[in-house]
């Protein structure tokens, strides 16, 4: 598993074509800064972040290599997340000759043009490495979960819990579900990208957990699954945290 820190890259794309100026990012990026916890979790770790934590941003940004060459991305798949956000992942080549994907947040539901409002993080590769976002029938998904803390921002304002990535095409998914004990919520599933998210995931109650990604064929049958972050959930540092909390959830709910 990969942990990546995801935050936010704001405004990340003018609305034309244009080269990638990430000097004019950064002074964007200054103006307004929401705190994202994610965790991606992925078969490999040939990709590079192209985000990075907003109280490191303006220092690390420029050690980032490669990074989406933005007139050339193509949308992935969109979804509703709540609040009326839309999530949008996006393909595009990198500066570096590999790929990227990324992810946009947004209160438009069509991807004609990469909308400059709230990034929600991704990866690159560089030639001749892995590709971002990489599925094999060993590893068949690949997930990203991205969590933005409520702290002083209206509804409109706060993202809900975002979850997207990718299955594996041999596996022919038809459905991609995030599912809990006791229940569970669809994915927007397209040519085996999925997005998806709402307030559900939250810090949801402790009888939910745990939680994970399933992938399912035509049939209904399960084809692959993954389980997402338990301590990124509930906004704890770490398992040893998530543990004693769930211990003791345990041991008033027997």
């Amino acid at each position: 598993m990969v942990e990546t820190l995801l935050d936010e890259l704001e405004r990340l794309a003018p609305p034309g074509p244009t080269t990638p100026d990430w000097n004019d990012v950064l002074r964007r990026a200054r103006e307004r800064r929401l705190p994202r916890r994610a965790v991606t979790i992925a078969a490999a770790a040939a990709v590079l972040a192209i985000v990075v934590p907003a109280v490191a941003f303006s220092g690390l940004l420029d050690l980032v290599r490669p990074v989406p060459v933005l007139h050339s991305a193509q949308p992935l798949v969109s979804a509703r997340v709540g609040n009326g956000f839309y999530a949008h992942l996006w393909r595009s080549r990198s500066t570096t000759g590999g790929s990227c994907v990324f992810a946009t947040y947004n209160h438009v539901a069509g991807t004609a043009r990469l909308q400059p409002l709230f990034s929600g993080g991704g990866a690159c590769s560089r030639k001749g490495e892995l590709t971002v976002s990489p599925t094999t029938a060993a590893h068949p998904l690949a997930v990203t979960l991205s969590i933005e803390r409520r702290l002083g921002v209206t509804p409109r304002e706060w993202v809900p819990p975002v979850v997207w990535g990718a299955v594996e095409p041999g596996l022919h998914a038809v459905r991609v579900a995030v599912v809990w004990r006791g229940g569970g919520r669809d994915l927007t599933l397209k040519k085996n990208w999925f997005a998806g998210g709402g307030r559900g995931l939250f810090i949801p109650p402790l009888r939910k957990f745990p939680f994970f990604v399933v992938a399912y064929d035509r049939g209904g049958h399960e084809v692959a699954r993954r389980k997402l972050d338990s301590p990124t959930l509930l906004l704890v540092n770490g398992w040893e945290a998530f543990t004693r909390r769930y211990d003791a959830w345990k041991r008033t709910h027997r």
